[in-house]
């Protein structure tokens, strides 16, 4: 069985509690106390993911998924700005890194937006590299798109759509291609899998669709196998 920790800023959690916590405290609470489960982060910004919670990551032996989805948004400082995002691109670079370089296997995703208002192409151009360089296995990407009453709909200097969509689809072609390219990576090695209801598919714990041999079909199991490519789907 799989359970998702997930909800709103889950790095803030046990700031408010009496006494505080961590959420790093929360995980090894529910490795401890609640066996044969594997639990999985929820979105979580990079700059939250602590010492502790990363030790987690590397020393649970997979009950902590080695997979984190951590919004990126932009990779321009300018944006970000803009955007009043609490993280710089070099500090979400740096961690990125720094996470990667102790976790393998690992699952790493995160949103981005494009066409921000004031998103010039040098800014888009910073955002590319920094996909490029870091070891993203999938994005969710969206063009920017106004919400009425919100502070960034006030904002001047708006990107056309007709340019917002060209840039998200440069970036979804781009995490297509890392996402492909990790799949290939991860052929012939091990994995646990949680089995999707009757389907026959299945996630690993780095956050791979895979499908799932019919005799494992047991709807919520943890099924241990060896990854095999099939074209660019793995099973």
């Amino acid at each position: 069985m799989e359970l998702v920790v997930t909800g709103i800023h889950i790095g803030h959690y046990g700031r408010d509690l009496q006494p505080s916590t961590t959420l790093a405290s929360l995980c090894q609470t529910l490795l401890d106390s609640v066996p044969h489960v594997r639990f999985r982060l929820g979105s979580i910004e990079a700059t939250e993911v602590d010492d502790r919670l990363l030790d987690l990551l590397v020393s649970s032996g997979g009950r902590l998924a080695p997979h984190l989805h951590m919004p990126l948004q932009s990779g321009a400082d300018p944006v970000l700005r803009r955007m009043r995002r609490w993280h710089t691109r070099e500090q979400y670079r740096v961690r990125a890194l720094e996470i990667a370089e102790r976790v393998s296997p690992l699952g790493l995703g995160a949103d981005v937006i494009t066409g921000f208002p004031g998103e010039s192409p040098g800014d888009h151009e910073a955002t590319r590299a920094l996909i490029e360089e870091l070891p993203f296995t999938y994005l969710h990407v969206f063009p920017f798109s106004p919400r009425r009453d919100t502070p960034a709909a006030e904002l001047d200097d708006p990107v056309p759509q007709r340019v917002s969509g060209e840039r998200a689809k440069e970036l979804r072609m781009l995490a297509q291609e890392k996402g492909a390219a990790y799949r290939r990576r991860r052929a012939g090695s091990g994995a646990t899998v949680v089995v999707e209801g009757e389907g026959g598919t299945g996630l690993t714990e780095d956050y791979l669709r895979v499908d799932v041999a019919e005799a494992d079909r047991s709807a919520g199991a943890l099924v241990r196998g060896t990854l095999l490519a099939r074209g660019d789907q793995l099973y």
